[in-house]
């Protein structure tokens, strides 16, 4: 986060977190074809992720939304 990635995907890490938690499918088409959903998107498109790589990357963004408290 910051500096740290996110910066080529034309969106922060706490949109895509939001992304990944509130529209799964919506954040791996966009992992898998950024342009598509954003053509200033500068991120290149990841076609060959397999499914695994791309639960991986749900899981992993998805931390980064707030959990909420019971």
């Amino acid at each position: 986060m910051e500096q740290e990635g996110g910066q080529k995907a034309g969106y922060s890490w706490v949109v895509l977190s939001a992304w990944a938690t509130a529209s799964p499918d919506n954040f791996s088409a966009y992992v898998r074809n950024p342009q598509a959903k954003n053509p200033q998107a500068q991120m290149p498109g990841n076609p060959t992720y397999d499914d695994a790589t791309v639960r991986a990357l749900l899981a992993y963004f998805q931390t980064f939304s707030p959990q909420e408290q019971p």
